[in-house]
């Protein structure tokens, strides 16, 4: 993604810094800041959340609300698998193998 390249090329504009003085809230390189701003601009707008009404904390809640719906459907799915299974222990899938 094009947008957090441009958060680690603005960080390499400051190569004596450590990432506490890049992320001072009151000392953050302009170039950072605006790179982190596109950053979640984007991010935003790929999982169709209105950048433009929702707050950063709002956006942050929204995302782990979608991801604590994949962990409730993998934690099901292993529940079902475990049931089903004899000795009460999921059935394990072996990976392919793909050939280089």
């Amino acid at each position: 993604m094009a947008t957090a390249q441009a958060i680690l090329d603005a960080r390499a504009l400051y190569p004596d810094s450590s990432l506490a003085d890049l992320y001072d809230e009151v000392t953050m390189p302009p170039e950072l800041r605006k790179a982190h701003q596109n950053n979640d601009r984007a991010v935003m707008e790929a999982y169709g959340f209105d950048w433009r009404k929702m707050t950063e904390s709002e956006c942050v809640a929204e995302l782990f609300k979608l991801y604590q719906k994949l962990v409730d459907a993998e934690n099901a799915k292993t529940a079902a698998e475990t049931a089903a299974s004899p000795g009460g222990k999921p059935k394990r899938t072996r990976k392919k193998k793909t050939e280089e």
